[in-house]
């Protein structure tokens, strides 16, 4: 199945192809996915990637009617790259740091099919470094679509899984209620790093009480796509922080490590600080973070 990016707006009520919205000194960002998919261990090699729903739910959960379903789990993936894009914009390519990242699902607390589950608990979320995943074409509804090559199902994933490194960016608790759930998420390296890099971003949420049962709209959810999965981002221009390496809002010796970490290995400044520009080193404004900016960083600390 072709990716697509899909992005829902903050200004207006249309789908268009990005939008950010703010000031010089702060923007919003928010997209849905570009795919995203349930499975169901109960039915481990079926697909059910365009299903219109998500799920999460404990190995012990039960649906409305009081019959076990088993557990769920999920994963969305979004297209980080449309972010950059228009924070680059905003303020200059790389010159801009993200501050927030807030995932926002619509739950529902009566799902018509009855193999989904209803629990109150707590699911988490993780994120997974493996991009490579089809969300596939397979529903409730029979017939069943049986998953192939890299296409979602519940043992698919569990290889996928097994062979990422992933990092937990939030544990969240969920009511049996209908509406929006604001989950906001820890900006870990591996995710702020996915996010400044305009790379894509794919999560993986799963149950952390047994039983919990926690269904939302999916991106294919057809009637109201303002109930469909959308990733919020901030970010704020740095221009006006420049030599605060250590993000902590002033410019001092404890500057100083960080400063000489970002002229020598960004890569390495952006996992250590993840939420931060490695461009706060451009000092000197020239648009580069080099050896020049070493003297501007100097009379920064001795004339703040």
């Amino acid at each position: 199945m072709q990716k697509r990016h899909p992005i829902s707006l903050i200004c207006a009520t249309s789908l268009v192809v990005g939008t950010l919205c703010g000031s010089a000194s702060a923007a919003e960002f928010q997209m849905t996915p570009t795919q995203d998919a349930l499975v169901r261990a109960a039915e481990p090699t079926r697909n059910f990637g365009a299903a219109g729903a998500l799920s999460v739910a404990g190995a012990s959960a039960v649906n409305g009617s009081g019959v076990p379903q088993g557990r769920y789990e999920s994963v969305l993936q979004f297209d980080a790259g449309l972010a950059k894009a228009a924070f680059d914009a905003q303020y200059g390519a790389g010159n801009w740091e993200l501050t927030a990242a807030t995932l926002v699902l619509t739950s529902v607390a009566a799902p018509l099919n009855p193999i989904f589950n209803v629990g109150a608990g707590e699911i988490e979320l993780r994120w997974i470094s493996d991009d490579n995943w089809l969300q596939g074409i397979g529903t409730p509804m029979p017939p069943p679509v049986e998953g192939g090559g890299n296409e979602m199902t519940w043992d698919f994933l569990q290889t996928l899984v097994a062979g990422a490194s992933n990092s937990l960016i939030a544990v969240q608790a969920v009511a049996v209620q209908d509406g929006p759930v604001n989950i906001p998420l820890t900006l870990t390296a591996q995710l702020a790093g996915d996010i400044m890099n305009g790379g894509f971003v794919s999560m993986l949420a799963l149950p952390r009480t047994a039983t919990v049962g926690f269904t939302v709209f999916a991106l294919e959810y057809p009637i109201d796509p303002a109930a469909r999965p959308r990733l919020v981002l901030t970010a704020l221009g740095n221009s006006s922080d420049q030599g605060d390496l250590n993000c902590d809002g002033a410019v001092n010796v404890q500057d100083v490590q960080p400063f000489a970490l970002a002229l020598t290995d960004p890569v390495a400044y952006q996992n250590t600080f993840p939420a931060c520009s490695a461009l706060r080193a451009d000092v000197n404004n020239d648009g580069l973070a080099d050896g020049r900016d070493v003297d501007a960083f100097v009379d920064e600390l001795i004339n703040p």
